[in-house]
């Protein structure tokens, strides 16, 4: 039997640099692997209407680095 999740991947256009990258937004994608602080999430959420390559959110969702006194 064959699962039928891949099926619903599609080819989509990175809003932040424009790359084409595979997108499953109505099953299991490769971004819900991804952690993204709330504060940066509600910001994304605000700024883009559609998903990040992997490349774009794996960067945004880095921890900023500490600020050394």
């Amino acid at each position: 039997m064959t699962s039928n999740h891949h099926s619903a991947r599609e080819l989509t256009q990175c809003p932040h640099c424009g790359k084409e990258f595979a997108c499953s937004p109505t099953g299991n994608c490769w971004c819900s692997g991804v952690f993204v602080p709330p504060d940066k999430l509600s910001e994304l959420s605000g700024k883009y209407t559609r998903c990040l390559c992997p490349d774009c959110l794996n960067e945004i969702a880095q921890p900023e680095p500490e600020q050394k006194p």
